[in-house]
């Protein structure tokens, strides 16, 4: 594409010059701008514009652009102008248009210009004043001329005009004179109208294709902020689902960790009980095969000793007798629970046969003498006989029982005297079995200045002062010592 090389006032008297277009682009740094640079390069628009163009090339934001821009307002960039010699834009061309289009618009405003600028050459022929001779114009002088040669056969023939004939033929070219330039005037005034037409007309093209542009770069920016906004939320559901994805992995992870760890736990639990089962076998076996004594001396004091299971149990007692102990002359050996008394017939079996093992608790107990083998006979003997005499006696209690709750006792009061330093009746010691008084004692509080006496009435005992005074009058006493009335 060949450029011009000058400025724009070189660039506007060229195309005049030539009776060319006015070709101005302005260029941008968009991908638009790369497009139209690309298209003015191919050889099919570069011949057109040779050919029927003067073109410039204007960079935006130029100083260039600046004064271009004044007289004519850049909406959008790339824009190409197409302006006919009368200073008019014919044709704009905004953004990025294909090569078959450009050509054709560059052939149409052409034809465009070149029939306006033929129409502008007529007007101008057609307004332009006349000379001399009363300020007629150059097509008014036919006119005059035919009417002079219209005057002068008259003139010959009535042999001389009158000056009122020359002055009617004045007025009447005058006034023609004055038509026809009303005539041109309104003519004038018509194309000035529809000039103005089309320069609204022009003015409204810009701004609808204002309009346009301003609703396709919404469009655009829309589109973007949709493509974005999509690519956003393509992008957050990639993060979400990796974050899902690193999250069922890390439960998967902890998971089979987890269940690793509880399996080698399981196993070291298991291993464990089973050292544990064995260590306690293996100390089961040495129990049992070791017997564990403990020897309870009568005095209260204990130790125990160990021996081997098959140990005998005269063995075990002739160690004992060799222990430095104090021990009775003669003892014996007993169990209590249960309670078993080892016999000299038993001395010859092991530890094992006698279920002493795995450990037993042995008291030493002295050989009973004949004495007390003697008084324990005889206190059997009378247990057995007050036993009978309970059994003999107790149909009697029974009736007598029945009898005094029928009928009553035959002795109301019975007085007893209160017995000293605590000593039961009958001057025999309790035994502590029977509790802490027997059934013949009394407990007694010790008030200084009285003395009380127990009264049985029935199976009841009271307690009362031996001196009463009978005129008393009698009150009820509670526990607070008050007397109520």
């Amino acid at each position: 594409m060949a450029w011009f090389d000058g400025g724009i006032p070189q660039a506007i008297n060229a195309s005049r010059a030539d009776s060319k277009l006015f070709l101005v682009y302005i260029n941008g740094k968009d991908d638009d701008s790369k497009e139209m640079n690309t298209l003015w390069e191919e050889e099919g628009v570069s011949a057109v514009c040779k050919e029927k163009c003067v073109c410039i090339k204007l960079e935006n934001e130029s100083t260039e652009f600046t004064q271009f821009a004044e007289l004519y307002p850049v909406v959008i960039v790339p824009v190409t102008f197409l302006i006919g010699g009368d200073g008019i834009p014919v044709e704009i061309i905004a953004g990025s248009v294909s090569a078959r289009e450009i050509k054709e618009k560059i052939n149409a405003a052409f034809e465009k210009s070149c029939k306006k600028t033929t129409l502008n050459t007529q007007t101008q022929a057609t307004t332009k004043p006349a000379a001399t001779n009363g300020g007629f114009s150059d097509e008014d002088e036919p006119l005059t001329q035919s009417s002079s040669s219209q005057e002068s056969p008259s003139t010959s023939s009535s042999g001389g005009t009158t000056d009122v004939d020359r002055k009617k033929q004045a007025e009447m070219l005058q006034e023609k004179i004055n038509e026809r330039r009303l005539q041109k005037a309104k003519e004038f005034e018509e194309g000035e109208r529809k000039r103005e037409i089309e320069r609204r007309q022009i003015g409204k093209a810009v701004q609808d294709m204002h309009d346009q542009q301003k609703d396709i770069k919404m469009k655009k920016e829309l589109e973007e902020r949709r493509k974005d906004k999509l690519k956003e939320k393509e992008a957050l559901q990639k993060v979400r689902d990796e974050i899902a994805r690193d999250r069922a992995e890390r439960n998967a992870k902890f998971h089979k960790e987890k269940q690793t760890k509880n399996a080698e736990e399981q196993k070291r639990n298991e291993e464990q009980e089973a050292l544990k089962k064995q260590k306690s076998e293996e100390q089961e076996k040495e129990r049992e095969k070791i017997a564990r004594i403990q020897f309870r001396l009568p005095h209260g004091s204990a130790f125990t000793r160990h021996y081997p299971r098959e140990t005998l149990l005269g063995e075990m007692i002739a160690d004992l007798r060799n222990q430095p102990i104090e021990l009775p002359r003669d003892f014996r050996l007993a169990l209590r629970m249960p309670r078993r008394v080892f016999q000299p017939e038993e001395y010859g079996s092991n530890l094992a046969e006698l279920n002493l093992t795995p450990s037993a608790s042995l008291a030493v107990q002295p050989m009973p003498s004949a004495v007390q083998v003697k008084n324990a006979e005889k206190g059997m003997l009378q247990s057995t006989i007050d036993f009978l005499l309970v059994l003999l006696l107790l149909p009697v209690n029974i009736l007598t029982g029945l009898w005094k709750m029928i009928f009553g006792s035959g002795q109301t009061e019975q007085t007893s005297p209160a017995p000293t330093q605590g000593t039961p009746s009958g001057g025999q010691t309790p035994s502590p079995s029977a509790g802490r008084y027997s059934d013949n004692t009394t407990r007694r509080r010790n008030v200084p200045g009285a003395s009380r006496e127990t009264k049985q009435q029935g199976n009841m005992h009271r307690l009362s002062d031996v001196k009463r005074n009978d005129d008393e009058d009698p009150a009820t006493w509670n526990g607070n010592s008050t007397q109520q009335m």
